[in-house]
């Protein structure tokens, strides 16, 4: 696999096969599949990436980034992780509360549940 560093000097040409599920209105409960083939004529690699990285921004600045608006610099910089459009990011305190309900189903007492996610949220390594 190659790594492409700089998108604007691709275009994508083909046809891409995804589906969807339509309902009449927004009141119907019967829905249908429907395949589509979406056609690119050279595309810009550009466009189609910020279209796919749109939600993850969103999220990010809606979530971590507001949360944390005083830790962040003017023009600094922020690794983030990618995720499918329409997935929700969850914020720390939600992480935190999974990973608690987790610990406490295999049996651990709430208060050590709690400190273990807690550990577990803050350092990800530790579940690598």
């Amino acid at each position: 696999m190659t790594n492409i560093t700089d998108i604007k000097e691709y275009s994508i040409t083909g046809i891409f096969k995804t589906t969807t599920k339509i309902k009449q209105d927004a009141d119907s409960t019967d829905q249908k599949h429907i395949n589509l083939n979406v056609h690119m004529n050279n595309a810009s690699l550009q466009d189609i990436m910020s279209k796919a990285l749109r939600t993850t921004v969103i999220s990010w600045a809606n979530g971590p980034g507001r949360s944390k608006w005083n830790t962040w610099k003017h023009n600094g910089s922020v690794d983030i992780d990618f995720k499918a459009p329409g997935k929700k990011i969850k914020t720390r305190e939600e992480s935190i509360e999974d990973a608690k309900l987790t610990f406490m189903k295999a049996g651990v007492d709430v208060d050590s549940a709690l400190t273990m996610a807690i550990k577990v949220v803050d350092n990800p390594e530790l579940v690598q």
